[in-house]
């Protein structure tokens, strides 16, 4: 519980501090909206046998496809440079369920409406999730991506993410698996 407390107060003082920088200069714009597509997750995990030789492991507890409802904030904090986040809720159609939250750097490239994506997300497993009985509920991940703006309000964007926790706890022995996360998701935004 205290994770989670910490970082939900870690996102909100990222985000204030950019809303004091955008009062400061009232020329650097900050907008909140929705957004909405689909995801693709998959846990890559395999069996670590006494001669480290890692032997694939075929069952996915927790993955699959499915689509993504969240709110998001943008702000710019140079004429190139800006923050994108997001609060993401996402379900899979095999009845998996997560959270996510991340705080990207955002940088225009070559002054379009192309944008480089980059930096840290949080993945949360519901506890009511398929065979989530032997795995950790939460990862960090490391994600990147590229966005487009449509207009000022609508945006489209792709992002991958690639967990750098070990987010696996089971086997026959303790600790004989190892696994992580890995997806990408396309989605639109809609900026107010």
């Amino acid at each position: 519980m205290f994770k989670k407390l910490t970082l939900l107060a870690i996102f909100a003082m990222c985000s204030l501090y950019v809303q004091a920088q955008e009062n400061e200069s009232n020329d650097k714009p900050s907008k909140f909206g929705f957004t909405a597509g689909y995801i693709q997750s998959e846990l890559n995990s395999e069996y670590i046998n006494k001669t480290d030789q890692p032997i694939p492991f075929s069952t996915v507890p927790i993955g699959g496809e499915g689509l993504f409802l969240g709110v998001t904030f943008d702000a710019e904090i140079a004429k190139d440079l800006g923050v994108s986040s997001e609060f993401l809720w996402a379900f899979t159609y095999n009845g998996a369920h997560h959270w996510r939250l991340n705080t990207l750097l955002k940088y225009r490239l070559f002054s379009s409406k192309f944008h480089l994506l980059a930096g840290p997300e949080i993945k949360m497993i519901d506890s009511d999730a398929p065979n989530n009985d032997h795995g950790n509920r939460f990862g960090l991940n490391v994600t990147g991506g590229l966005e487009y703006d449509i207009s000022n309000r609508y945006s489209v964007y792709f992002k991958y993410s690639e967990e750098l926790t070990n987010r696996y706890n089971g086997g026959v022995l303790e600790d004989d698996y190892k696994g992580s996360y890995s997806g990408f998701r396309l989605g639109l935004k809609f900026k107010f």
